[in-house]
């Protein structure tokens, strides 16, 4: 589940970068100034090979390839070497790229023998090629834009193809010329037989199922029937591939997004026969790896877009404070966001002492957002926890001054105190300029007249 998932989805990707639900309060500044602390990213392969490559460090490269394919016969060292490569193709449609390529092109010149930096510099071009066209459908890219995508994957063709006729026991060579086949508009025939030649070294192989779902998609080259018969015909290899099983659940989610793009209202993954495939997908996949971290973030993914939240918030209780990137959300700020918005919403179902962790974990996930911390306050003046309710309400209006809900609170519970009118008329000057809801409005007209100026 690397690069792969970004270009084959890549409509997706954009509208999980904008998944933040229109119910969130958008008042005033939503920064998160605990972004770094908070969150530890997880090293990926994909990484390794990043760091490695602009370090010009060849021999690693090589001796990490190598010991892969040593013992590629499991899903997951084939999976790992996968997500391998797919660091120079990351790089290719990076801000990084120009300084990466003159570098992707001396390891082919010092050792053009080597089919490893072929498949680099071939994974580099794929990645180059769709950074030129802009993530756009084709008809939307301009005619400068098209060409240098097709010169830039024509010029990855010829790396891999080498590649894979010097080291056919390598199936990312095959795999990735999916990619550059879809790009390039070539025949579904051309297609099968490097799918064939991937699958035959790697019968598991992820990425280049997971390029056939990209080439069978309604968007590109296939339909909803041909993409999903492709999914359950994977899923009947779960038993032996956990990781082929998961085609599935991405070609379910192709399906959704398709639908949604042409304007369907209902959302296609909530559907109770769609989801239980999507889940029964996943929980034969964790039985198997219940450590892959990656695969979490693309569960939380489609679970929050058929609006599971429940699934949501447990999820997040595994993955905790990590973060993978590359798993099809727009940005760590967009992930918060919206796994805050799942607890909210699972809390909002619970009574308030189970309730309150939900409530606690969002206003912790976007403490940029006043309105996490108001109603974290609320459920905790409701469980009669008064000094952490007026907390999360001053938190509430450290966020953003400008919203007017925990002023109120504030001022309701300003009766515990020795001098109750001092601290209302603060609040009351604080908030003059503010406009109520109708009941936090009366309440404030209560408050005014029994603490007068």
């Amino acid at each position: 589940m690397g690069r792969a998932v970004r270009i084959t989805f890549g409509l997706f990707v954009c509208l999980v970068g904008a998944c933040r639900p229109e119910s969130i309060e958008k008042s005033g500044p939503r920064a998160v100034p605990a972004g770094d602390r908070l969150f530890t990213s997880v090293e990926e392969p994909s990484a390794l090979a990043a760091r490695s490559l602009l370090a010009r460090d060849f021999g690693l490269l090589d001796k990490y390839v190598a010991d892969k394919l040593a013992d590629q016969n499991t899903d997951r060292n084939a999976v790992d070497l996968a997500r391998f490569y797919s660091g120079f193709d990351d790089l290719g449609g990076s801000d990084r790229s120009e300084l990466a390529r003159p570098i992707v092109d001396e390891w082919v010149a010092r050792d053009s023998r080597s089919p490893t930096a072929l498949i680099a510099r071939g994974k580099f071009l794929i990645g180059y090629a769709w950074k030129a066209r802009g993530g756009k459908l084709a008809k939307d890219t301009p005619f400068g834009a098209q060409r240098l995508f097709r010169v830039r994957l024509q010029a990855a063709a010829v790396d891999l193809a080498r590649a894979a006729e010097m080291n056919p026991r390598d199936p990312n060579a095959a795999a990735g010329m999916i990619t550059v086949i879809v790009g390039l508009g070539r025949p579904r025939e051309e297609m099968e037989r490097w799918y064939r030649r991937a699958i035959d070294v790697a019968p598991g192989h992820f990425h280049a199922r997971l390029n056939k779902t990209m080439f069978l998609a309604p968007k590109w080259r296939g339909s909803e029937d041909e993409v999903l018969a492709f999914g359950r015909e994977c899923a009947r290899d779960a038993e032996r591939h956990p990781y082929a099983g998961l085609i599935l659940a991405e070609a379910l989610e192709e399906v959704d997004s398709d639908r949604r793009i042409s304007g369907e209202k209902e959302i296609y993954l909530a559907r109770p026969e769609v989801w239980e495939q999507v889940q029964s997908a996943y929980d034969r996949f964790f039985a198997k790896y219940p450590d892959d971290i990656r695969a979490r973030f693309y569960f939380i993914r489609m679970a929050y877009r058929a609006e599971r939240w429940e699934l949501v918030t447990e999820t997040d209780r595994i993955v905790g404070n990590r973060w993978v990137e590359g798993t099809g959300w727009r940005s760590l700020e967009t992930y918060r966001e919206c796994v805050a918005w799942a607890h909210r919403k699972h809390g909002a179902t619970l009574p308030d002492a189970q309730a309150l962790s939900h409530f606690q974990r969002a206003a912790e996930l976007t403490p940029g957002y006043p309105d996490a911390h108001y109603w974290h306050g609320v459920t905790l003046e409701r469980l009669g926890k008064m000094d952490e309710a007026v907390a999360a309400y001053e938190r509430s209006i450290a966020a953003d001054p400008t919203y007017s809900r925990p002023y109120a609170r504030l001022m309701a519970l300003a009766g515990r105190l020795p001098d109750p009118c001092a601290e209302a008329r603060r609040l009351l000057q604080a908030s003059a300029k503010l406009e109520f809801s109708r009941t936090d409005g009366e309440l404030v007209e209560k408050i005014k007249a029994r603490c007068p100026d």
